[in-house]
C-alpha cells in the first residue's frame, strides 16, 4: 500500500464514521460509546456514567441524548424504583460498532500485508 492508497483508505474510514457514528468525532462521544459497549449490551445505571466521566455531566447528558436521538441508545426506568434510570445500546448501535470494528481491522490488515 503506497502513501496515496493509505491516505484514501483512512479517508474512506473517516467518511464512513462521520456518516454512521459522527459522535465519535468528539471525546465525550467516544466516552459514551465506550461506556455502552463495555457493558455487553445490558442496561446500566446512568449515575455511574455521569460520575466516572471525564467530561462534565451536562456534556455527557447531551451526548447521550444525541445517541438516543439517533436510535443508538435507549433509556429505561428501573421497574423496582421509578427514580432510577438505566441506559443500553440498541441493536443498531451494536451493529454499527461491529461494522466499525471490521472496517478498522480490515484497514490494519491491508497495511500489515502491504509491508
Amino acid at each position: 500500500m503506497n502513501d496515496d492508497q493509505f491516505a484514501a483508505a483512512i479517508e474512506d474510514l473517516r467518511r464512513w464514521k462521520r456518516t454512521h457514528l459522527p459522535m465519535l468525532d468528539r471525546p465525550a462521544g467516544i466516552e459514551v460509546f465506550d461506556y455502552l459497549l463495555r457493558r455487553d449490551g445490558g442496561a446500566v445505571p446512568l449515575t455511574p456514567l455521569y460520575r466516572s466521566a471525564i467530561h462534565s455531566e451536562p456534556t455527557v447528558r447531551g451526548m447521550l441524548q444525541e445517541f438516543i436521538a439517533r436510535k443508538l441508545a435507549q433509556v429505561e426506568t428501573d421497574p423496582d424504583d421509578n427514580r432510577r434510570k438505566a441506559t443500553r445500546p440498541t441493536a443498531l448501535m451494536l451493529s454499527l460498532a461491529e461494522e466499525y470494528r471490521i472496517r478498522v481491522c480490515a484497514l490494519g490488515t491491508r497495511i500489515t500485508h502491504s509491508k
